[in-house]
């Protein structure tokens, strides 16, 4: 017997969120799901210099750059985004791809619009202090982050959010030596929102190569090289990567680093969704 209203899930096009330093091409691979359909860039950055020397019928769709709040000109960076992913709610368009860039910066100007509302130098004692302003900023990313699941579901739109990377240092216990690892350049009290409803964190890396370091008999270092980008670029997928990417994770059994040679549309190629 039929239980009613009892359905199947839908499969819904993938949440990818990609991580990495200025230059390493996660805007550029982003894009490049506009071979798969029509992308339209949410940005809190300016982004459009990437695409400069691209004929101007080939740049991608944008919507206007993320204000800073400022409380007198009644101008709130929550209420513009929420505009724009309502406009690609309530608005009939051909976009498949919505790409985000960059959440890194949001979280700076969400964390502004926090102090404007609630006063206080700093989150800790907005509001009057004891977790006022934390909370508050939380509940702003996760309201938007709602926004995007709605959007990806209703319209079904494959999101990609795009998100800075820093280097934090790690130790386990009080007897071992501090571990390196790459995460997101977000509050932690806000990134594991994102994280938690992202099919697939990936982290976009330029590899290099040391030259010219000298060390003596002993194995010391006398002469300190010089880094030198490589020019090939990969993609970490998963913690089984390489070293340090604790974040990084998928469901869709990719191999823990894939190269990234420019111009490549990687990810369509070996996410299964996209090759229905």
């Amino acid at each position: 017997m039929a239980l009613r209203g009892v359905t199947k899930s839908p499969e819904l096009p993938p949440i990818l969120l990609i991580c990495g330093d200025p230059g390493s091409g996660k805007t550029t691979l982003a894009e490049s799901m506009s071979e798969w359909a029509p992308v339209i860039f949410i940005r809190s950055e300016d982004v459009s210099g990437v695409f400069d020397g691209r004929p101007e019928a080939e740049k991608p769709d944008m919507f206007p750059r993320l204000p800073r709040a400022d409380k007198r000109n009644k101008n709130a960076t929550s209420d513009a985004i929420l505009g724009q992913i309502d406009q690609l709610l309530c608005e009939d368009h051909d976009y498949g791809v919505c790409i985000f860039d960059t959440a890194s910066v949001l979280d700076d100007l969400l964390q502004t619009e926090v102090l404007e509302s609630l006063g206080g130098e700093n989150l800790a004692v907005a509001g009057g202090g004891y977790g006022a302003g934390w909370q508050t900023l939380v509940s702003l990313h996760s309201e938007i982050v709602d926004a995007f699941l709605e959007l990806r579901e209703r319209k079904n739109m494959a999101i990609v959010w795009l998100m800075h990377q820093k280097v934090e240092r790690l130790r386990n216990r009080p007897d071992a030596e501090e571990a390196i690892v790459f995460g997101m350049e977000m509050h932690e009290k806000c990134h594991h929102l994102w994280r938690k409803h992202a099919d697939a964190v990936l982290f976009t890396r330029m590899d290099s190569f040391t030259k010219g370091v000298s060390t003596n008999n002993k194995g010391v270092t006398t002469r300190a090289g010089k880094v030198i980008a490589s020019g090939e670029r990969s993609i970490i997928t998963s913690s089984d990567g390489a070293q340090g990417y604790i974040y990084a994770k998928n469901r869709y059994e990719l191999p823990p680093e894939m190269d990234f040679p420019k111009g490549v549309p990687v990810l369509l190629d070996a996410i299964p969704y996209f090759n229905k």
